[in-house]
């Protein structure tokens, strides 16, 4: 599929400063930690940080009236590459996540170019993903 004939500006006369895309993945994320090993390698010169994603989940309950609230950590379950500019300021993340029913793999990116650059960078970033997940993982 050419992501790039389903992202289509409202209008080509505007100016289009940040896109995010999100993909819904059928499987989840196996071990999301060992996905920083890219960020020395493929994504070197892409991103410049990695973070793990740690979640946590509310149940509330009722006991006679009361309502209380437990809260429930789930450790690594997912995580970020981060891109900076030459300033220094936030360009670009790459985020993969296990959360609950939803696996995504998602980027947001601020953007100076064409819509069509961005789909040729997340088109990029994907095609690498997939290589590091089904050579590590399968």
């Amino acid at each position: 599929m050419d992501i790039g004939k389903k992202l289509i500006p409202i209008n080509q006369k505007n100016s289009i400063k940040e896109a995010v895309i999100r993909l819904f993945l059928a499987q989840d994320i196996i071990k999301p930690e060992d996905f920083k090993e890219l960020i020395k390698t493929n994504f070197k010169s892409l991103f410049t940080e990695f973070n793990s994603i740690n979640s946590f989940k509310l149940a509330f309950e009722n006991t006679g009236g009361n309502i209380e609230h437990r809260q429930y950590e789930e450790k690594n379950t997912g995580f970020q590459f981060i891109g900076f500019d030459e300033e220094g300021s936030l360009k670009k993340v790459l985020q993969a996540h296990n959360g609950g029913h939803d696996k995504t793999l998602s980027k947001k990116e601020k953007i100076n170019f064409s819509i069509n650059d961005f789909c040729t960078s997340y088109t990029q970033d994907i095609d690498l993903f997939g290589l590091f997940y089904f050579c590590n993982f399968t």
